[in-house]
């Protein structure tokens, strides 16, 4: 298990539907997620981190270009940074904590340090979690 979390830096930008504006949180908040259109910005905030959450905690998010994988381990005794899982500041506009992931879509072997006997094929369809540590914030 690692022993910190890793940092890694991306930049979510969000693609407007049309060439009048750019696409903030609120419109996918309203467009995407079907938020009233009076919404306010911090229940437009909370719907987004919501629909974040679910996503990750009922599977694997993927990204297939880079073919990584992000999620929540619910279980406290296989995840140790679980109680550290992404949480919202409303009034800051961030959201951060710590999730794990990692690559997916490679050919490994899982071997046992004292055992070289003891191994087993990882398969393509299998990721190394790693505790990631994430930020995200909404400067506008």
């Amino acid at each position: 298990m690692a022993e910190n979390p890793k940092i890694e830096f991306f930049r979510i930008q969000l693609k407007p539907k049309s060439k009048k504006k750019e696409k903030t949180f609120r419109d996918f908040a309203i467009e995407e997620l079907r938020g009233d259109a009076g919404i306010n910005n911090d229940d437009a905030f909370k719907l987004c981190f919501n629909h974040f959450i679910s996503k990750i905690q009922i599977g694997h998010s993927k990204n297939p270009k880079h073919k990584k994988t992000i999620t929540i381990i619910s279980d406290p005794k296989t995840n140790p940074y679980y109680s550290l899982k992404p949480t919202p500041n409303i009034k800051k506009n961030f959201i951060s904590g710590v999730l794990n992931g990692g690559p997916y879509d490679k050919d490994a072997i899982v071997s046992n340090i004292a055992d070289k006997a003891d191994n087993a094929k990882l398969g393509r369809d299998k990721s190394i979690l790693l505790p990631y540590y994430v930020f995200f914030f909404n400067n506008n």
